[in-house]
């Protein structure tokens, strides 16, 4: 369920750079490096990134992909997924590393197109749908200050192919209205946190306003 994350100062981040490579930017006239330019290194789908001035270093990708060797993320990712991931990834991580953005979805295999569904889709209680419908993309979203809803047809890009897959995310991109303490890494640890999470899903989802163009409306009594 726990998909993207964003920390953006890992408390171990000078530790880092020496575990591999960065990629740097250098002047093409003197080849002096750019010390006041971002420098990133990559870990299955995972962006770390060097802050000018090199105290800072932030984190940013799917955890989901990650866990797929940086490939894809549209099967099921449980806690007891996430508790190796978490493992595998001590000595980049630190427990007390505050969350500051986090996506957290689901993939519902259906037995009709998603995409008829997706269609259809009217609003998000009052808030009007932005939708997208195209051969590679079908998806309503939802955009609020401080997070986003959407809901779109995954088996459209990562297969497998003839596999109806139905995609319900939640990214929240100003974590106080989700968890106002803050949320820490190891409380993604917390069976606690991910059946917290699961409720946002489903309520955000219940509250989502569609047309059933299988309805006879002449059958329907006054």
């Amino acid at each position: 369920m726990i998909d993207f994350i964003k920390i953006n100062n890992l408390n171990i981040g000078p530790r880092i750079k020496d575990r591999f490579d960065f990629e740097g930017i250098f002047s093409l006239n003197s080849g002096e490096v750019l010390t006041d330019k971002k420098n990133s290194g990559y870990l299955r789908n995972l962006i770390f990134t060097i802050i000018p001035g090199g105290q800072f270093v932030k984190l940013q990708g799917s955890i989901h992909k990650y866990a797929n060797g940086g490939k894809y993320n549209n099967d099921r990712f449980t806690l007891a997924r996430f508790l190796n991931v978490a493992n595998e990834l001590k000595d980049y991580i630190s427990s007390d590393d505050i969350i500051n953005t986090l996506e957290f979805g689901i993939n519902i295999r259906t037995p009709f197109d998603p995409s008829l569904f997706i269609k259809n889709i009217i609003s998000h209680l009052k808030k009007s749908v932005n939708k997208k419908v195209t051969a590679e993309e079908v998806s309503s979203i939802f955009e609020y200050t401080h997070f986003l809803i959407k809901i779109y047809n995954k088996g459209l890009h990562q297969g497998p192919i003839g596999v109806n897959i139905l995609r319900v995310e939640v990214k929240y991109l100003r974590m106080q209205k989700l968890f106002p303490s803050g949320l820490k890494w190891s409380d993604l640890a917390n069976k606690d946190t991910w059946e917290y999470l699961g409720d946002i899903i489903r309520s955000k989802f219940s509250e989502i306003i569609y047309y059933d163009p299988s309805i006879d409306l002449d059958q329907v009594p006054e």
